[in-house]
């Protein structure tokens, strides 16, 4: 640091082109900061140097209080002060007089961990400055994961021990994923655990470069290098004016728990639209097709109704179909289906970035989601005199019986889509009948709307994660096993003593491979852990 063109102070960065300095400024000079590299040196002015002001300083941060110092101008007269700490909507605020300086303790004990916002204010709760801090660092799940070896073979059996355990070291229940992989992709450049995303990426501005590196205890400056990092974020407060508040109102929700739909009548003159929707599933097979029932879902006064998840996991894979429980042709029905577009959008304008700028690009289109049906019916075709179709029972399910033919006699050519046909039926009549031969896309919707149904998409059921099993009895263990992926799990639960037991088997790649391990308990504490080992021939 220079001052009026001499040279003062040096200083180093401590993290990640970070650091800081003490001291004291006169009025009547002029300060700038050298930095020295390899290709040139850059010089950085300092901001205007006030006469006169009120400053204050973080002395001590530990598990029961955090300590600031506040420094006042002499020519001020003796005044209070408020220093005010919030955390996730709790905190206090203290309050003291100050002549030239003052300390103040802020009790943190029963408070969260993680960022909180301490501001000073003077006599007459007026803001005048700001910073962030971070507190209860050691309020934390504390997992440890033990190998049963720290080098296998190939195809041998892996047995992992998993505790967790507060600060206190008591053991706690505990929700756990775990993911087991080859070193080759273990992207060093993008750092980040459940506990760098929820207690500071999503709370601080900008990209932060290796942010894991203020959680690992491995790291004996971490806590330094985290105060650092937030004294450079300054000012976070938010300000709400009618003006903010009036277009967040216009903001639509993108993640949803259920469904809502309405039922409206068809005639204006038909004022009420109080009634029921019928809830129902189809189940397929080739020989029958059976119809589950799922009961009524009222109406409120303007016909509105909400379809709850519980129903979307009942028909996993498949479909919930919902029609009025009354007259069909005097009321309609319209259900909202547009979520998922809003969050496919969302994918769309994601940006991924990396700390090396090289790598840093966007993303232009990203898959969105697909749900897709466990059965799809396929084109039928019907020739004379071949009896029962088997797929007539299917098609029963979606037409009215009044419309539906059973058996088609005489009919020498395959059936187009839509066609109408004069068929025969068992008791010798004649009946005017429409052919549907796909249920597909724009076919079924078609279909749908002439019944006055509609249909809602259920969950889409769980992929599940291939691990083998190796016997030297089974046929399994003579295959070439390429897996770079050992193991993943997401819903690992600990046992009232924090403990779990997880087995898998390697693969026939001699490696180094990484674990990670991290999850939350009951209580909202956040925890994570890493291990190594080999494999080998």
């Amino acid at each position: 640091m220079y001052e009026d063109d001499k040279a003062t102070l040096d200083f180093t960065s401590a993290h990640a082109g970070m650091g800081s300095f003490l001291f004291t400024p006169n009025i009547y000079k002029n300060y700038k900061i050298k930095l020295k590299n390899r290709e040139a040196h850059t010089e950085y002015a300092l901001p205007e140097i006030h006469s006169s002001g009120k400053v204050f300083q973080l002395l001590e941060t530990n598990s029961d209080y955090v300590v600031f110092k506040i420094n006042q101008s002499k020519e001020f007269e003796e005044e209070k002060v408020h220093l005010r700490l919030q955390i996730k909507g709790d905190g206090y605020l203290v309050s003291g007089r100050i002549k030239d300086e003052l300390q103040l303790k802020i009790p943190i004990k029963d408070l969260p961990q993680g960022i909180a916002e301490v501001t000073l204010f003077d006599e007459n709760l007026t803001p005048i400055a700001e910073r962030l801090v971070y507190v209860n660092a050691h309020k934390k799940i504390h997992i440890k994961a033990n190998l049963d070896k720290s080098e296998y073979h190939t195809k041998d059996k892996v047995q992992l021990h998993i505790k967790a355990t507060d600060e206190n070291g008591v053991p706690v229940v505990s929700h756990l994923g775990l993911r087991i992989f080859g070193h080759l992709y273990k992207n060093n450049e993008d750092s980040k655990t459940i506990e760098s995303h929820y207690h500071l990426t999503s709370q601080l501005k900008g990209r932060l470069y290796n942010p894991s590196y203020y959680f690992d205890e491995k790291n004996a400056n971490r806590q330094e290098a985290l105060n650092l990092l937030l004294l450079t974020q300054g000012w976070r407060a938010y300000k709400w004016t009618e003006s903010n508040l009036r277009e967040s109102q216009n903001l639509k929700l993108v993640v949803f728990d259920s469904y809502r739909g309405v039922l409206k009548p068809k005639n204006r003159k038909i004022k009420k639209a109080h009634s029921m929707a019928k809830l129902f599933s189809f189940e397929f097979t080739e020989k029958k097709t059976k119809t589950k029932e799922y009961g009524l879902m009222m109406t409120d006064s303007l016909g509105r109704f909400t379809i709850a998840s519980d129903y979307l996991k009942l028909v996993e894979r498949d479909y919930l179909y919902i029609s009025p429980f009354t007259d069909k042709k005097k009321f309609m029905m319209k259900i909202r289906e547009d979520y998922f577009n809003g969050i496919n959008k969302k994918r769309t304008d994601l940006i991924n970035y990396y700390p090396i700028k090289k790598y840093s690009k966007p993303v232009k289109q990203r898959k969105p989601f697909v749900f897709k049906a466990k059965y799809i019916l396929d084109e039928v075709t019907v020739k004379t005199k071949k009896g029962r179709s088997k797929y007539s029972k299917v098609l029963r399910s979606f037409l009215p019986e009044d419309d539906f033919v059973d058996r088609i006699r005489d009919c020498q050519f395959t059936l187009r889509q839509g066609d109408i046909y004069i068929i025969e039926l068992d008791d010798g009549t004649f009946k005017r009948a429409k052919y549907y031969k796909k249920y597909r896309g724009n076919d079924i919707e078609k279909l749908l709307k002439e019944l006055n149904w509609s249909r809602i998409k259920g969950y889409y059921g769980k992929k599940e994660f291939y691990k083998p099993v190796y016997d030297k009895n089974t046929e399994d263990a003579s295959f070439l096993d390429t897996r770079t992926s050992l193991f993943w799990k997401p819903d690992i639960i600990t046992n009232a003593q924090g403990e779990a037991t997880i087995t898998f088997y390697c693969s026939d790649i001699n490696s180094l491979y990484f674990g990670e391990i991290e999850g939350v308990s009951g209580k909202g504490l956040l925890g994570s852990d890493k291990f190594k080992f080999s494999v080998v021939k």
